[in-house]
């Protein structure tokens, strides 16, 4: 955006020449042509129909009390410095009171060293270049100080850099001016001075400055001596510039311009009714000046020669009808030594009692949408915002000091004061909700409303301080760009057109939007997301416990068990610390030959190490030699971590309940055609698919755009809906905080699918360059440090929710029976499997020892059988006997 100021003095100005006469007041005698020169330029009509409008208007008032003039108009070219000052000394040697007129670059030294040098006052309409301390005063000018005006809002703004551009001696001047206005470190001030040649050159370095860094604010002062320049580009008079070229410009225009003054606007009212008497279609600023300025010589004049004090220092100056300079007829140029106007001093003071700058002033800040009342001095500054010419800051030039009196935007009454309006989307929970009350009472008033937004909006106007009107938009929209890509509906539309001041709704802020309005910092953070119904939950199967580890990890382990065992095997065999030593042997054995094998790491001893380590219990046989002792410490770190882990992951996976998710991510989206998918129309989420330059999204935006029916929604309500009642085949993208707030409401059978798909958040809109902008900003950030904003999300959202937090999620649940009925069933195998192999191995010994003896098998088992019970009752019968049989205590109390 460009924000731009510039001078309204145009400086070439014309010259005419007229008189002053006084007739016979009170017994003095005065010449009958006291002579004041105004100086106008032969092309300067509007200024010349001026003049003549107040000569007539003077000399109509022909009471004693009024000084007749008498106008005899001589043709100057400005420029030319050698006939202007041939002019003034032939009009000074006839003798005149003063000048009147105006200046140029190129005159306004002649005209300011004679001035000086003869003490005659010269009234300009034009801008001069006097300081205040040069001690050239005997120049004024009823034009203000525009460079002044400019340098105070520079300081005003805090500019730090400022684009100048200039097309003559004069802007060069001001250049100067600038400078030395800014010598000091603590206001420092980065100028680019350009000095352009003609329009097209203007024209063309404002082109290359708006294409680089379009991002950068850039200040651009433009100041222009040539009126076509300023008509073309940007006018001096603002208020007579058609300023809806700049509504949808991305520019500020800031400028200066006169207020009328009731001179003024008498000679407008005037000229509006003589017909084509006045040749001049509007009232230029050089000719509004020029008003003035012969305005202030009557004014001057009068007090002078008409007040009893200040007539008698005037009769020795006159004559038989001509007035004499220090006893010389006139003023004269080229005398030696020089004799200045021995009046010239008494009719500076005059002039300056009048008030010559005292114009009433109004600035207008760019960039700001505020109301101001302070009295103030030197110009009135203008400002473009967006739609109209605002009036709004004023400040003192006189005084070097800024007063700001600042009032909120709105409709201001003396009852309610300040009211300004909010737009609230359409009803959207838990942002905006209607709350009509149960009695039946009309729904009025902000009162009717209750959310996020309405508590969010207490606060802020709380912490700013300003009061606010809740409306609904119109259309129920949050706004985006019509077909014409000029206007926009909902919300926006609504901030463009002035309708409201504020949008709070759940608006996402996008790239799209702030390009024409005005985001403040986001209140909330969020994202596009996707929105399924909840998948059913998967039942446990009968063998759950083997989940926390894969099929892959599960044959990983049975071939990591058969290989340890068989190396261990191997290593028994090959180390000879594995074999006990034959004296060893032999006291094991108790000297009894036996064909037991020596080594105990059997394949079979090996398999049944290997399965305790790995099932934690242990075995009776250890390795002594070191190999071996190798082989079963790596065994048993793997099978600790192996067994930690599964431990672990088992927890998890039995005591919380897990569903198949259809959906995780856009790609998931992408790759099927059973689920469909879809937006809200006209909304930040459908705009980011259509705009998005990443593949996927481009994919998911061809087919939503081409699905029918339509897969878009008219509002989030709508959509969750269709999500809850298409079974698992819709799936619903919105940004995620309403995801999270309706998964929060019954049926409870939503979910946030996957993570956001981009970063956004939601911002509060207003209309560009607003100044509750920058207010609004402070209070975002103020109730965020505070966490005002988490406990308003945490209400809204969950305190208020109707489905809870997740029991089984918040705390651990019982293991069911069918979640480890898989390991009863393990067991149970286990149990018959070694009932099987017991009769198995009783049924092989017995073949054995039956083929030994070759008997009959079943004359062999009767015969087993018989003699079986045949000891037992061999037992029975001697157990009595053997009882009553033993030996007691002999008679010396040996034992026998």
């Amino acid at each position: 955006r460009c924000e731009s100021g510039w001078r309204l003095a145009k400086i070439i100005c014309p010259m005419i020449c007229g008189e002053l006469s006084v007739p016979d007041l009170r017994g003095v005698i005065f010449p009958p042509d006291l002579a004041t020169c105004i100086l106008l330029d032969k092309g300067a009509v509007a200024v010349r129909d001026v003049v003549q409008w107040m000569v007539e208007k003077n000399n109509r008032n022909n009471s004693d009390s009024r000084i007749v003039i008498d106008s005899k108009l001589h043709i100057v070219d400005m420029d030319d410095s050698f006939r202007l000052s041939t002019t003034m000394c032939e009009q000074l040697n006839k003798g005149v009171f003063l000048l009147l007129g105006g200046s140029s670059p190129k005159s306004f030294n002649v005209i300011q060293s004679y001035t000086h040098a003869l003490h005659v006052p010269y009234v300009m309409y034009t801008n001069n270049r006097n300081h205040h301390h040069d001690g050239y005063d005997y120049d004024f000018s009823v034009s203000p100080a525009f460079i002044d005006a400019i340098i105070d809002v520079v300081k005003f703004f805090n500019w730090e850099k400022v684009y100048y551009l200039f097309d003559s001696d004069d802007g060069l001047w001001q250049l100067q001016q600038i400078y030395e206005s800014f010598r000091d470190p603590l206001l420092p001030l980065l100028v680019d001075a350009r000095r352009v040649r003609n329009t097209a050159s203007a024209h063309d370095f404002l082109r290359r400055l708006d294409r680089v860094s379009k991002s950068e604010k850039k200040r651009i002062i433009l100041n222009f001596s040539s009126l076509d320049v300023y008509q073309k580009i940007l006018n001096q008079d603002i208020d007579k510039l058609d300023l809806h070229s700049f509504i949808h410009g991305g520019v500020n225009v800031t400028g200066f311009r006169l207020p009328l003054t009731p001179l003024t606007t008498t000679f407008q009212r005037v000229r509006s009714h003589s017909g084509p008497r006045y040749n001049s279609s509007t009232l230029s600023t050089d000719a509004a000046l020029a008003l003035d300025g012969l305005q202030t010589i009557i004014t001057a004049l009068n007090t002078l020669l008409l007040n009893d004090e200040t007539r008698r220092i005037f009769k020795t100056s006159f004559r038989h009808g001509e007035m004499y300079n220090n006893n010389s007829r006139g003023i004269q140029c080229w005398t030696q030594p020089v004799k200045p106007w021995v009046h010239g001093h008494t009719i500076k003071n005059a002039l300056a009692q009048v008030g010559l700058v005292l114009v009433e002033v109004i600035v207008v800040v760019v960039e700001m949408v505020v109301v101001v009342e302070v009295v103030v001095v030197v110009v009135d500054v203008v400002v473009v915002v967006v739609e109209a010419v605002e009036r709004i800051v004023h400040f003192f030039r006189g005084l070097f000091t800024i007063f700001l009196f600042i009032v909120q935007v709105g409709t201001w009454s003396a009852d309610k004061g300040m009211q300004s309006n909010l737009t609230g989307a359409k009803t959207e929970n838990p942002f905006l909700m209607l709350k009509c009350p149960n009695d039946g009472s009309p729904c009025t008033g902000n009162q009717r409303f209750e959310g996020y937004c309405v508590d969010l909006i207490e606060r802020i106007a709380e912490n700013v301080g300003f009061q606010y009107t809740l409306k609904l938009v119109k259309d129920g929209n949050y706004g985006s760009p019509q077909a014409d890509g000029k206007t926009w509906n909902g919300m926006i539309g609504e901030l463009i057109r002035k309708e409201a001041d504020i949008a709070l709704a759940a608006l996402s802020i996008s790239e799209v939007r702030e390009r024409v309005v005005d985001f403040s910092k986001p209140y909330m953070d969020t994202g596009t997301s996707i929105m399924i119904k909840k998948p059913d939950k998967q039942q446990g199967g009968v063998f759950s416990f083997k989940s926390p580890l894969s099929d892959e990890v599960w044959i990983s382990i049975a071939f990591g068990f058969l290989a340890v065992s068989f190396v261990l095997f191997l290593v028994g065999r090959f180390s000879p610390y594995e074999w006990p030593e034959p004296n060893e042997q032999k006291e094991e054995e108790g000297g009894a030959g036996t064909n037991v094998s020596p080594n105990p790491f059997t394949l079979a001893n090996t398999l049944w190490f290997s399965l305790g380590a790995l099932m934690q219990q242990g075995s009776d046989i250890s390795p002594s030699s070191i190999s071996g002792r190798v082989v079963g410490a790596a065994w048993w770190f793997f099978t600790l971590i192996i067994i930690s882990s599964y431990t672990a992951n088992l927890a998890a996976f039995l005591t919380i309940e897990r569903m198949d998710m259809p959906i995780n991510s856009p790609d998931d989206l992408v790759k099927q055609r059973e689920i469909r998918y879809g937006t809200v129309e006209n909304g930040s989420t459908q705009t980011f698919f259509k705009e998005s330059e990443v593949t996927v999204y481009k994919q998911m935006w061809n087919f939503m755009k081409e699905a029918e029916p339509s897969v878009f929604t008219p509002s989030v309500e709508e959509g969750v809906k269709r999500v809850r009642q298409c079974k698992g085949k819709y799936a619903f993208l919105l940004d995620a905080a309403m995801n999270e707030y309706h998964n929060q409401r019954k049926p409870c059978n939503t979910l946030k699918a996957g993570r956001n798909l981009d970063d956004k958040g939601y911002g509060i809109a207003t209309p560009l360059n607003s100044d509750l902008r920058e207010q609004i900003n402070i209070a975002v950030l103020e109730l965020r440090e505070v966490g005002e904003l988490h406990k308003l999300e945490r209400k809204w959202w969950y305190d208020k929710g109707e489905c809870g937090c997740n029991v089984k999620e918040s705390k651990t649940s019982s293991l069911t029976l069918s979640n480890v009925s898989g390991i009863f069933h393990i067991l149970i195998g286990g149990l018959v499997l070694s009932m099987v192999v017991a009769f198995l191995d009783y049924c092989i010994r017995w073949k054995l020892r039956t083929r030994k003896f070759k008997p009959n098998f079943v004359t062999a088992r009767v015969q087993q059988l018989r003699d079986r019970a045949r000891r037992q009752r061999r037992e029975i019968h001697y157990e009595p006997q053997a009882a009553s049989a033993s030996p007691g205590p002999g008679k010396n109390g040996a034992v026998g």
